[in-house]
């Protein structure tokens, strides 16, 4: 319940009459009226006043003029109010169900010799809502990339072709991909490497041995060859491993 106190018009912003009451907790409720169906309706705007200070504008209430005093009914308040929470629980939860879990690389138009990380769907489509900063794993190196709009820039020089490991983690899981960066005429070309690729060349190399006795040397000199072509390109032996045993893991 508020007592009315006063009748007047609070710094000419609203047209006359304009009832202004004051309550205890120190809000000041300035209210326009109007006649309506010979009911007195009130549209009231709660405004915070403090001294010193700004003036504050909250919700909207609503009463009824009954013998000098004035029942503000707050249930549009408090609904706003609900009504709010809500948007701010939803909008948080719809965040946390934003998570990464497919990437491919392009080539930076923005800096020569770096490269982008760009979040996209199962059809290879740009996932345009994947926004704010992310932590990877990059060749056994942490990194924070921040992704805007569904893209972000890894702002690192690669000075030759060279073997790409990322890996992002989060609460749904760890997602790594294997990337050959080939390097011609000062431009990049991402190569995803699936890790059946790198089960299948030992197996088959061993295979061609076993099967073909006057093959093993040379089943052996390729095998060599391509190791070293890893350890050239920057791929390790644990990150060798590491590609294959997330790779089955997904599968399974």
């Amino acid at each position: 319940m508020i007592n009315l106190l006063t009748l007047l018009t609070y710094n000419n912003q609203i047209k006359p009459p304009a009832l202004i009451f004051y309550s205890d907790n120190y809000k000041l409720l300035h209210i326009v009226y109007s006649n309506s169906n010979k009911v007195l309706t009130l549209n009231a705007k709660a405004i915070l006043f403090l001294p010193g200070k700004n003036v504050y504008k909250s919700s909207i209430a609503s009463g009824i003029l009954n013998d000098g005093k004035v029942d503000i009914d707050f249930m549009m308040i408090k609904k706003a109010f609900c009504l709010l929470l809500f948007l701010v629980f939803f909008g948080f939860a719809e965040a946390a169900e934003i998570h990464l879990d497919q990437f491919i690389l392009k080539e930076n138009p923005f800096a020569k010799d770096e490269i982008a990380v760009v979040a996209c769907d199962s059809a290879g489509n740009v996932l345009e809502n994947i926004n704010g900063l992310f932590n990877f794993t990059v060749n056994g190196f942490r990194e924070e990339l921040r992704f805007e709009n569904g893209t972000a820039f890894y702002h690192h020089k690669l000075e030759k072709s060279s073997f790409l490991y990322l890996k992002h983690q989060d609460d749904f899981g760890s997602h790594g991909r294997l990337f050959y960066i080939y390097k011609h005429d000062s431009k990049l070309d991402p190569y995803k490497i699936s890790w059946k690729l790198l089960v299948a060349i030992p197996i088959i190399l061993i295979l061609l041995g076993y099967m073909f006795k006057r093959f093993i040397i040379i089943a052996f000199v390729i095998f060599c060859l391509f190791s070293y072509f890893n350890y050239h390109g920057g791929l390790s032996l644990g990150t060798f491993f590491e590609t294959i045993f997330d790779g089955l893991k997904h599968l399974f």
